[in-house]
């Protein structure tokens, strides 16, 4: 999970600050879940974030709302007030998500996940080029086992064609 903080989405008056815009909502578009962080003490804006698979509204500042919480949730930095409320919501849609999009969900696929993982910290330790070429190989089954898409003899292929190994 990558957390991005961009710049606000307004109205630019100089040219960097537009660029800044720019990329704000070019990473708004690309995100599964943009916060939009509203100032409860200046009037309502609409979220603005085009293309963002899921947008959350925030307000902010709750503790110069004066009871007229607006936004559900809202936060507070000076008081603290519903960040662990905020801190929750994100880490449900994060595991919805995580749930929806392929993420290792059974536990075949983490084994073998970890076991891959393990296989390519050890080929950094192997000085041998017949162990490492083994490693490689066992580790590519591995992810194999999990994505159906990569055989070992495609691994080892694409390996001897750009590496001599053994010689």
């Amino acid at each position: 999970m990558v957390f991005l903080d961009t710049a606000g989405i307004r109205d630019a008056d100089s040219a960097a600050e537009r660029e800044g815009v720019r990329r704000a909502m070019r990473a708004g578009a690309d995100c599964d879940l943009a916060l939009w962080l509203d100032d409860l003490s200046e009037a309502p804006s609409a979220p603005q974030v085009q293309g963002a698979t899921a947008v959350l509204a925030i307000g902010t500042k709750a503790d110069l709302a004066n009871g007229a919480l607006r936004l559900i949730p809202a936060v507070s930095a000076v008081t603290g007030h519903g960040i662990d409320a905020l801190l929750g919501l994100i880490q449900e849609r994060a595991a919805a998500g995580a749930a929806d999009s392929g993420i290792v969900v059974r536990e075949r696929q983490h084994v073998a996940l970890a076991a891959a993982v393990q296989m390519l910290r050890q080929v950094g330790g192997s000085d041998q080029e017949e162990i490492v070429a083994e490693l490689l190989r066992s580790a590519g089954d591995a992810i194999g086992s999990v994505s159906g898409q990569v055989g070992a003899e495609q691994v080892l292929d694409r390996i001897f064609s750009e590496f001599c190994i053994g010689k």
